[in-house]
Order: C-alpha cells, then structure tokens, then sequence
C-alpha cells in the first residue's frame, strides 16, 4: 500500500511541477503579448486560470494524503515568542 502512496505522490509532484512551470511560462507570454506585441493572446489567460485551479486541487490531495493541512503561516511565523492565538 505504502508503495502505491509513493507512486501517487510522485504523479501528484510532477504533474504539479509540470503546472507551474507552464503557469510561469504562459505568463511571460501573455505579458510579452500584451505589452511588446501588442495583441494579447486571447487564450492564455483562461488556460492559466484552470491550471493554477488544478494546483490548487493537486496541492490539497498531496496535503491530504500526508495528513497535513493547508495553511498560510506567514502571520503566525512572525509572532515567535509570542501568544499565538491566530
């Protein structure tokens, strides 16, 4: 079982790694489209929009199997030595 875990997390990091690397390059090419062509790509944006979605979906069953949870700690790591009540 521990086996088939690690093949399903290994497809879950390299499809997520595969998003944001398009998520990156699509961006440079809609900014370079807009602003340097100027004629944006039409499709770019909806397309960036479903795969940033889609890492949203592939980081929270990768948290999940590792029972761990999403969260943002930027808030809380500022308060060291503090109460952290948040």
């Amino acid at each position: 079982m521990e086996r088939i875990k690690n093949w399903i997390d290994r497809i879950i990091i390299g499809c997520s790694s595969v998003l944001v690397v398009f998520l990156v390059a699509g961006a440079i090419w809609q900014v370079f489209t807009r602003f340097v062509l100027q004629n944006p790509s039409v499709f770019t944006e909806e397309v960036l929009r479903f795969s940033l979605i889609w890492i949203g979906f592939l980081g929270a069953s990768y948290a999940f199997g590792h029972r761990e949870h999403l969260a943002l700690t930027f808030l809380t790591s500022k308060l060291a030595g503090q109460k952290k009540s948040l």
